[in-house]
């Protein structure tokens, strides 16, 4: 027989699972939705961003599992949608993120 203590300990560890599932949903489907409404990935460099490779370190029980984050290079591009300026980060190579300044256009027309 469980103790009333112990229902409401279950009931609560529902309500945050259920909780951190919705949340994890709701970022997703803002995020999908940034990239739909944003449309092509074109418009003017406002700002660049360059992560460096690192390494991090999940517990299972006694195990430490490394998980590997290789490094990425972004750029943040903005255009005029419906009047509106918006802006969304995307990752571009490294050949790429080099070859484009703040003020240039991306994608960078290719030079013949």
């Amino acid at each position: 027989m469980k103790s009333e203590k112990g229902e409401i300990l279950i009931g609560i560890i529902t309500v945050f699972v259920i909780v951190i599932i919705l949340g994890i949903f709701i970022l997703l489907g803002l995020s999908i939705k940034e990239e739909i409404d944003y449309g092509t990935k074109e418009g003017m460099v406002i700002d660049k961003q360059y992560h460096s490779a690192y390494t991090t370190y999940v517990h299972s029980g006694k195990v430490r599992i490394p998980q590997y984050h290789p490094e990425r290079w972004q750029i943040k591009i903005q255009k005029e949608i419906a009047g509106e300026n918006k802006s969304i980060w995307i990752s571009v190579d490294n050949t790429t993120y080099h070859q484009l300044n703040i003020g240039d256009y991306y994608p960078k027309e290719m030079e013949e």
